[in-house]
């Protein structure tokens, strides 16, 4: 049932939620198994491994989360460097996203952002340390391999962004002209606190940071690099 949702256009297959159904049926087939019988003992042996290796399995994405998630805290004031395998995952999308090591700003890898010519094409950073509290300055560098003149957007909003509709004037937006190579860009984040309108933007529940372009007539690729904190 779960695969025959791949050819519906309300529904969408999840090879995670195979693998969830294919344990719960495993663990269920081993109360049926008799433990005298010695085919059915054997066979219960078979079973029970299956059930470790897809619980293994199932449990992977939480585990990479974690292990993740204290490395993001050993990191920071870096937010991402792209140094590890999981990082990419702290960003939305990551479908689009592919660790690289060549061109890279700093360190041995740097992240590759496929963009599409979708409306709105782009990534977000979604997990991190939230308190930017004490901190001047956000940080990062992108690469852009052609010659085409681009215009790349960028978007910083904190948590009570959502209880207020997520209108654009209740968030830090800034457009960035990003030349052929690398550039370095840099964002005040005093003059991010200030610019939701008729409210500071809180700084200790910062909840994410995008950077998007719009309307691209063929996909392009950019790349990313070194986004961090500086006093």
């Amino acid at each position: 049932m779960e695969l025959l949702q791949a050819f519906s256009v309300n529904r969408t297959a999840s090879f995670e939620d195979v693998l969830r159904n294919q344990l719960g049926a495993l663990v269920g087939c081993l109360f049926f198994f008799s433990s005298t019988h010695v085919f059915q003992r054997r066979l219960k042996i078979y079973v029970l491994i299956g059930v470790v290796c897809v619980l293994g399995l199932v449990c992977w994405p939480a585990f990479q989360a974690l292990v993740d998630e204290q490395r993001a805290i050993e990191q920071f004031p870096v937010l991402s460097d792209f140094e590890t395998c999981f990082e990419q995952q702290r960003w939305s999308r990551p479908d689009l996203l592919k660790q690289i090591n060549n061109p890279v700003r700093h360190g041995r890898h740097a992240m590759r952002i496929q963009l599409t010519t979708e409306h709105y094409s782009g990534t977000q950073l979604e997990y991190f340390p939230h308190d930017w509290s004490g901190y001047g300055r956000l940080h990062f560098s992108v690469f852009k391999p052609d010659g085409k003149p681009m215009i790349l957007y960028g978007r910083l909003h904190d948590q009570e962004h959502r209880q207020h509709g997520r209108a654009y004037k209740d968030r830090y937006n800034r457009e960035f002209t990003v030349n052929t190579g690398w550039n370095d860009f840099s964002i005040s984040l005093d003059e991010a606190r200030h610019a939701p309108e008729g409210r500071e933007m809180n700084m200790r529940k910062i909840e994410g940071f995008a950077l998007f372009v719009i309307s691209q007539s063929q996909p392009r690729v950019l790349y990313l690099d070194h986004v961090y904190l500086s006093k």
